[in-house]
């Protein structure tokens, strides 16, 4: 897997600039470290779907959100992807934790990337086989985005059987477990729509520390 130094040093809050040298030895060590141990998967199901004003109705279950029914306008058929790192990322942090907080943020930066290059990965492939039938895929959109409230987790879980099938459940307070996961919705369109805003730049929360501002 080829990490992206540089969304590694943005999540660790290095906006623009790299790090000093001895640092960037201490990421480079973690970053061979995961990838040693790390092996990541996913599952994905394709589910008809009816965008409407004030959300997103998949099975007869409504996914309350405008800016997801926006995401998803003019798509008859969407995407239910989830991917994780497994439990061995979760034990990897939590040995860098006690050793050192220092060496747990690079950690929880480098899985942070791991997770989002894999996924990257796994959505072109899936475009590449649409394309062939005439479909393109809306970008990713999470629960936790915009105004999608982390609460679906339950309902996306339910129609996924995520727990069955990846090994990937919910806390009480709906967060995934293991905790380096994402679920997400991808929209079907017989429409292209190149040029179209995608992960930071498509998320509303413009106070968010890890916004990418750059893409």
């Amino acid at each position: 897997m080829e990490i992206r130094r540089r969304e590694v040093w943005r999540y660790l809050g290095y906006q623009g600039t790299a790090p000093q040298p001895a640092e960037q030895q201490k990421i480079e060590a973690v970053i061979a470290q995961l990838e040693r141990s790390v092996a990541p998967r996913h599952i994905y199901l394709e589910k008809a779907c009816c965008a409407e004003r004030d959300g997103v109705v998949i099975e007869g279950i409504l996914f309350p959100s405008a800016l997801l029914a926006r995401n998803l306008a003019g798509c008859g058929r969407v995407i239910l992807i989830a991917a994780t790192l497994g439990v061995e990322a979760d034990l990897q942090v939590r040995r860098y934790q006690a050793r050192s907080m220092a060496d747990a943020a690079i950690a929880q930066a480098v899985c942070a990337e791991m997770l989002e290059y894999y996924l990257d990965g796994v959505c072109r492939e899936i475009a590449a086989e649409k394309e062939r039938s005439g479909l393109f895929l809306r970008p990713r959109y999470s629960p936790g985005y915009g105004d999608l409230a982390l609460e679906t987790q339950r309902d996306f879980f339910a129609l996924l059987d995520c727990r069955r099938r990846l090994g990937v459940s919910l806390t009480d307070g709906n967060m995934m477990t293991p905790t380096k996961s994402v679920t997400a919705f991808i929209g079907l369109s017989h429409t292209c729509r190149r040029g179209e805003k995608s992960g930071c730049q498509a998320c509303s929360k413009q106070d968010c520390a890890f916004r990418n501002w750059e893409s």
